[in-house]
């Protein structure tokens, strides 16, 4: 019986008692039988007794769950798969653990366990890894946990016994019960703690951002235990200047050194806009670099200053920061400002009270030389900020309310728990913002955006772009650098007055940036012609290249589809690339409410896009991967090019990447939805985890592959330009490309619930040869 037939031990779940269903104890009952809870001193307080107007329990004290455990079978399988894959040459090794395959041994504490740390190196050995690493979460951690045996086990136990006891710790620590770790041939090279910190300081520079380094007293105590950080906090952040101290960090890490090993770019950007809504909105003004590299940063030096701010002449405080600005180090300490009280409702119908402490900084850093004019801005018609009160959606357009409407009853406002849909409850309207856009490197290009009855008096305003030969300037080459235009008799024009200017050339030096396309001086309205009309007849315009986002990524040589904000990561939406925004009514100015519209969800009127490609790994090698895990890879495409005269349907492309079991069927209504290749691959491996967890048997009769896969096939032909003949062909319906370890199947999703299949063959093209599409 091979592995592949393996039928493994299956025990009685322990979580359940083998009924399927358990019951647990209601939340109401830590809060105990009150509608008001404090949340400092009712928790040790609490009666122990029942919430008796739950909402959840009714006031029985316990709730009715399906066990998760064993997806409601009452049994689980004694069976853990330690998989180890070798990203750069597809071998695949695995080990079965179950009772009786792995030998215990005694740990430090004398309790004996199932080490599976070896294992897991023994398997990367057999693959020839330098490196490995837990895929989940990308970039874990190399060791996996051990299994701690029941204090009963004993190696003089009759083997029955022992496998029994055994059965009972795997299935306990079988959460994931199949393990995954991905490796590298060749190990990264060591890591360089002072140039990552020197390089973040580096692109706070060229983004005009803040980079805080903070560190707390967790549970806001004011004693240093030891002095390596232990009980303190370390942060690492990008912020707004003028913004409020967030009510939380973002990350731990007791000392500096592992916050900044723990902290890339996209994680310092990470709620970017929950921390920046009171930030002041300012424009951007031409600014000189202050180096044109990253700068020298030493992070013992930085720790040591930053701890002397924590333990200062004024006694302990509850944090301290350093703060990156205008080149250079600003220090300063936290206090505290307030105490607010804070009402949450609960699941249960119960409302917490719970006092929050508010911090501010003890010293205010001066503004950085970068701002210009603030960004003015409207109160948001669409929420109270007193008030959980929101505009109702049945109101959208203009529309009177509906009497039905669920959600308000025909009052037209409704209360609600998220924020506000319009503004993310800055409650501000902007009427301007700033674009930056960046490769997350050198390149960054600033752009500020105002409806054109403002005129731009930027340093650019007497130049007759017309005359001047600017296309053929390689700007790399002229010396912006050494140019203060605070003393160039630009026609007496202030600087300090025209925040407006649309390309800040010290920050991008693209030698591809015509000038002429950004005539952003006199822009007539008429230049926001009408494109499409919405079904309920509002009429969708679009304006200038110069408000496209799509138009700067080709001038930066980078592609619409990989456009991304650096805050969250989420792909830019279609209208901001084609410079498209629907009018509701007549008088409406459509550059007032495309900036509206583009700057509400975004911090203090910034709108900062990430320009590069995803870091993916090829699709052949994600093949290779699947078919080395004995399982089957799926590429959906769908090629939208007969949208392209439609501004309101999808454009381009949209890829979908999945790997499922063999004998699992393809999901007629598969609709693919990222907008490239490199997006699909790295949305794969990011939730490859869900894959796996999908292709574990339901049934715990059923045994888990345990794929073994020394000798991997060689890579397929790239499949990109194959998939995107056939999706062209079919255009306007997703095309599917199904790999199995003796050939491919290929689909075409023909309605939500019809999907014909077209081919089978060995290989991709001799498919397509099959069906007439052979490549030319």
């Amino acid at each position: 019986m091979t592995l592949e037939m393996f039928s493994p031990p299956v025990v009685s779940c322990d979580h359940c008692e083998g009924q399927g269903r358990k019951l647990v104890l209601c939340q109401c009952v830590r809060w105990g039988n009150r509608f008001l809870v404090d949340a400092t001193s009712d928790r040790h307080s609490a009666d122990g007794r029942a919430y008796q107007d739950c909402e959840l329990c009714k006031g029985s004290g316990y709730v009715g769950h399906d066990c998760d455990q064993c997806r409601r079978t009452g049994r689980r399988r004694a069976q853990l798969v330690l998989t180890v894959a070798n990203l750069d040459t597809g071998a695949v090794r695995s080990l079965n653990v179950v009772p009786g395959g792995v030998e215990p041994r005694r740990n430090a504490g004398g309790r004996w366990e199932l080490a599976l740390s070896p294992v897991v190196a023994a398997l990367a050995a057999e693959v020839g890894a330098g490196e490995w690493w837990d895929a989940f979460p990308p970039g874990g951690s190399a060791d996996p946990l051990p299994i701690l045996l029941p204090t009963d086990w004993q190696p003089t136990l009759p083997a029955a016994d022992r496998w029994q006891l055994e059965a009972a710790a795997i299935t306990r620590h079988c959460w994931h019960p199949w393990r995954l770790w991905f490796a590298r041939t060749e190990p990264s090279p060591e890591r360089n703690l002072d140039a990552e910190l020197g390089w973040l300081c580096h692109l706070a520079d060229l983004w005009c951002l803040d980079l805080v380094v903070e560190v707390r007293r967790r549970g806001q105590g004011l004693r240093v235990r030891k002095p390596n950080g232990r009980g303190l906090n370390w942060d690492i952040r990008y912020e707004l200047p003028g913004g409020g101290v967030p009510s939380r960090q973002r990350s731990w890490a007791e000392d500096l050194p592992a916050a900044v090993a723990a902290t890339t770019a996209q994680d310092a950007m990470f709620n970017l806009v929950e921390r920046s809504l009171t930030a002041p909105p300012h424009f951007l003004r031409p600014h000189r670099p202050h180096r044109s590299g990253p700068p020298v940063i030493d992070v013992d030096q930085v720790e040591r200053r930053v701890y002397a701010d924590l333990e200062g002449v004024g006694g302990a405080a509850h944090g301290a920061q350093a703060i990156w600005r205008d080149g250079r180090w600003q220090h300063t300490r936290l206090q505290v400002e307030d105490q607010v009280e804070v009402l949450t409702e609960q699941s249960t119908g119960q409302v917490v009270r719970e006092t929050k402490i508010v911090l501010s900084r003890t010293w205010e850093p001066p503004a950085p030389a970068w701002h210009g004019d603030p960004i003015p801005y409207d109160p948001c018609p669409a929420c109270d900020p007193q008030h959980r009160l929101r505009i109702c959606l049945c109101t959208l357009g203009n529309r009177p309310p509906d009497p039905a409407c669920p959600g308000c009853d025909g009052a037209g406002v409704a209360a609600e728990t998220g924020a506000c849909h319009a503004c993310r409850d800055s409650g501000r309207v902007y009427r301007g913002m700033v674009v930056t856009l960046t490769d997350l490197a050198d390149t960054t290009l600033h752009l500020n955006w105002l409806p054109p009855e403002r005129s731009v008096d930027a340093p650019q305003a007497d130049v007759d772009l017309n005359n001047a030969p600017q296309a053929d300037v390689d700007l790399n080459d002229a010396p912006q650098v050494d140019v203060d235009l605070n003393d160039a008799p630009q026609a007496d024009v202030d600087l300090n007055d025209a925040p407006q200017a649309d390309v800040d050339l010290n920050d991008a030096p693209q030698a591809d940036v015509d000038l002429n396309d950004a005539p952003q001086a006199d822009v007539d309205l008429n230049d926001a012609p009408q494109v499409a009309t919405q079904p309920g007849g509002k009429p969708v315009r679009q304006l200038p290249a110069q408000y496209q986002l799509g138009h700067w990524a080709r001038v930066l040589d980078a592609r619409p589809a990989d456009l991304t904000y650096l805050d969250g990561d989420h792909r830019v939406e279609q209208d901001l690339l084609d410079g498209t925004v629907t009018v509701d009514h007549l008088g409406v100015d459509p550059y007032a409410r495309y900036i509206a519209d583009a700057s509400g969800q975004h911090p203090a009127g910034r709108l900062l896009i990430d320009i590069s490609p995803p870091a993916a790994v090829r699709i052949t090698k994600l093949i290779r991967l699947a078919l080395g895990l004995h399982q089957t890879l799926v590429v959906t495409l769908t090629d939208h090019r007969l949208n392209e005269h439609d501004p309101r349907l999808i454009h381009g492309e949209s890829w979908n990447i999945a790997m499922i079991p063999p004998g699992q069927p393809l999901d007629p209504a598969l609709q693919p939805y990222q907008s490239s290749p490199e997006a699909a691959s790295a949305y794969f491996l990011e939730y490859l985890e869900n894959a796996l967890a999908d292709a574990v048997p339901a049934d715990p009769r059923q045994g888990i592959r345990v794929p073994q896969t020394p000798e991997p096939a060689p890579l397929v032909e790239d499949l990109v330009p194959l998939i995107r003949r056939l999706a062209h062909h079919h255009a306007g319906q997703p095309v599917s490309i199904r790999y199995h370890h003796t050939g491919c199947h290929l689909y075409v999703h023909e309605h939500r619930d019809s999907l014909r299949h077209l081919v089978s063959a060995r290989t991709v093209p001799i498919a397509l040869a099959a069906i007439g599409l052979a490549p030319g």
